[in-house]
C-alpha cells in the first residue's frame, strides 16, 4: 500500500519539521520519496515528487547540508522540466538563488535573480514573493548593497503582519522573524539603530510567541547583532549565549557559524578576548566544513579581531588578509571594507604606519561609498590612533570629533559613552 505509506510518511516528515525535528523530517521525506516511487508515474505523482524533494531541500538547509539539498534541487529541476509546471518552475528559480547565494557566487545568483523576479509577480503567491525577495535581500547584503537590501527585507516585513507573521510558508523558520532580522543587519551596516532595535524586537516578539527554536534563534541573532553595532557588548552577549545554546540543544548547525562569530567578537570586545578567539576560530571552521562560502570572509574578519583584542598582533594581520582576499574573491564589498578595517588597525599595532594608512584609506572609502556608517567612524577612530602614533595630536583629535559626531547621529550608545583613551583603545 505504497500510497498510504507515503501518505503518512510526509505526514510524519511535516509534523517533525514543523517541531524542529530536521534530521526526523529528513528521514521521514526521504522514505517518503521511497514509498512514491514505487507508484506509477504520472503527472501528479512527479508533482508529488518534486514537492518532497522541495521539502528535504528545505529539512536539509538548517542542518547546513547544503550540498545534500542542491541534489534534490536539481533532480526536482530536471522533473519540473519534465512536467512543464510554471508555479513549481517559478519556486525553482528562487531555490537557485539561494544556492548559489551559500556557494559565494553572489553576482551569478543576482542573474539568476532575475529571472525569478519575473516569476515573482506572476502569481498570486505569497511564500513565493517573499522567498524571491529573501534571497535577493541576502545576495545584496552580500555584495555590500545595504539600502537595497534592506528594501527588499522591509518588503516583507511590510507584508509579514498579523496572522501572517506566524505562517511559516514552508520555509525553515517564520519569515516574519527571519526578514526582519535580515533588515536589521541591513540597517545595522547603515547605522540606522533606531529602526534596527524596533526591528528586532518585533522579530523577538514574534519569535518567543510561537515558541519555535529555530525563529528564536534568528530573532536573538538579530537583536544580538544590532547591540554589538551599536557598542553594547554585555547587552550583545546576553541574547546571543541562549541562541547559540538554543543551535547546539535543537541541532541547528546552519546558524552556528554566524551567531558565534558574532558572540565571538562580543566577548572580544568585553574583555574575554580568549574566548573570543576559542569561538571565532570554530565558527570558521564550522563554515568551511559546511561549505558555505558565502560570508567566509566576515568570519574569518571577525577571528582576526578577535586576536587583535587579544594581542595576537601576527596571527590578526594573517586572517585579516585572508579576509580580504575572500571578500575580494567574492565580491563581498561590505566583508572587504571590514576587513580592510581590521588589516589596519593590525597593522598599526605591528608598528607599521605606512602599511596602516594604506588600509585605512581604502576601508574608509569603501565604508563611504557603501554608506556604512558606523564603520567610517571605527575607521576615523583608528586614523586616530595612528596620527597619535606619528606625534599629529591635532589630527587625531579632529579624527576623533568626527567619529563621535557619526556615533551621535546614528545612536550608538555604546561607542559615543566612551573617553578619547578608551575609543582608542577599541576593537
Amino acid at each position: 500500500m505504497w500510497d498510504k505509506a507515503y501518505a503518512y510518511l510526509r505526514r510524519a516528515g511535516v509534523k517533525a519539521y514543523a517541531d524542529g525535528a530536521h534530521r526526523e523530517a529528513v528521514a521521514c521525506f526521504e522514505r517518503a520519496l521511497a514509498a512514491l516511487g514505487q507508484l506509477p508515474s504520472t503527472s501528479e505523482q512527479i508533482g508529488r515528487a518534486i514537492d518532497l524533494r522541495f521539502e528535504l531541500r528545505t529539512a536539509l538547509l538548517p542542518l547546513g547540508e547544503v550540498e545534500r539539498g542542491l541534489q534534490y534541487v536539481r533532480e526536482a529541476e530536471r522533473l519540473a522540466d519534465e512536467l512543464g509546471d510554471p508555479r513549481r518552475l517559478a519556486q525553482l528559480a528562487a531555490y537557485r538563488i539561494g544556492q548559489l547565494y551559500f556557494m559565494g557566487a553572489h553576482a551569478q545568483a543576482w542573474q539568476a535573480g532575475q529571472r525569478a523576479l519575473e516569476l515573482r509577480d506572476t502569481f498570486d503567491d505569497v511564500a513565493l514573493r517573499v522567498t524571491i525577495n529573501t534571497y535577493l535581500g541576502q545576495v545584496l547584503h552580500s555584495l555590500g548593497d545595504y539600502g537595497r537590501a534592506a528594501d527588499f527585507f522591509r518588503a516583507n516585513v511590510e507584508a509579514l503582519v498579523g496572522e501572517q507573521s506566524r505562517e511559516r510558508f514552508g520555509l525553515p523558520q517564520l519569515p516574519s522573524v527571519h526578514s526582519r532580522t535580515c533588515l536589521v543587519w541591513a540597517l545595522v551596516a547603515l547605522g540606522d539603530f533606531r529602526p534596527a532595535m524596533e526591528r528586532a524586537g518585533e522579530a523577538v516578539a514574534i519569535a518567543e510567541t510561537a515558541d519555535q527554536p529555530l525563529s528564536r534563534t534568528v530573532a536573538y541573532a538579530g537583536l544580538g547583532v544590532a547591540c554589538l553595532g551599536r557598542g553594547d557588548a554585555t547587552a550583545a552577549i546576553s541574547v546571543l549565549e541562549p541562541a547559540l545554546a538554543l543551535i547546539r540543544k535543537w541541532n541547528i548547525p546552519l546558524w552556528f557559524p554566524r551567531v558565534a562569530s558574532a558572540l565571538a567578537l562580543a566577548y572580544a570586545r568585553a574583555g574575554r578576548a580568549a574566548d573570543g578567539i576559542a569561538l571565532a576560530e570554530r565558527a570558521v571552521e564550522r563554515a568551511s566544513a559546511m561549505r558555505l562560502v558565502g560570508g567566509l570572509s566576515l568570519l574569518v574578519g571577525n577571528h582576526a579581531s578577535a586576536c587583535l583584542a587579544a594581542g595576537q598582533v601576527g596571527e590578526a594581520v594573517a586572517l585579516a588578509a585572508r579576509a580580504l582576499a575572500l571578500a575580494r574573491e567574492h565580491g563581498e564589498r561590505g566583508y572587504e571594507a571590514r576587513a580592510a578595517r581590521v588589516a589596519g588597525a593590525a597593522a598599526t599595532r605591528h608598528g607599521d604606519i605606512a602599511a596602516s594608512a594604506a588600509a585605512l584609506a581604502e576601508a574608509l572609502k569603501l565604508a563611504e561609498g557603501l554608506g556604512m556608517q558606523p564603520l567610517v567612524g571605527q575607521c576615523l577612530v583608528d586614523l586616530a590612533r595612528v596620527k597619535q602614533q606619528i606625534g599629529d595630536g591635532h589630527a587625531a583629535a579632529a579624527h576623533l570629533a568626527a567619529a563621535r559626531a557619526i556615533f551621535a547621529a546614528a545612536d550608538m550608545t555604546g561607542w559615543t559613552g566612551r573617553s578619547d583613551a578608551e575609543l582608542l583603545e577599541s576593537v
